[in-house]
């Protein structure tokens, strides 16, 4: 009834690398055949040089809202935990509560 791709790539300027997490994000929804999108992410650092942090996540949540996604899962809860995202989480993006989709096929 879902599909929810673990997308653990950036966003990258300009967008439209095959790696490019907007870009993947939006092939899946354009895809999904009218079932729900639930979109992953990833809160760790990719390689020694990567800087990922809050601002990463955000842009990515918004870009999601911004396609029509149904929803995201985020990987993983021990680094949310260890870089304490869940205050951010809950006073940025999460400050009003979800809707569960409809799915009318059931």
């Amino acid at each position: 009834d879902a599909i929810s791709p673990m997308i653990y790539w950036p966003m990258t300027e300009p967008a439209g690398k095959r790696t490019d997490y907007a870009t993947l994000a939006s092939d899946f929804l354009d895809n999904s055949y009218g079932r729900l999108l639930f979109a992953g992410m990833h809160v760790y650092p990719r390689n020694d040089t990567d800087t990922y942090n809050f601002s990463e996540m955000e842009k990515e949540i918004k870009y999601l809202r911004e396609i029509g996604a149904h929803g995201l899962s985020i990987y993983n809860y021990a680094l949310l935990k260890q870089n304490n995202y869940f205050d951010d989480l809950k006073n940025i993006p999460f400050q009003e509560k979800a809707l569960i989709p409809i799915m009318p096929w059931k």
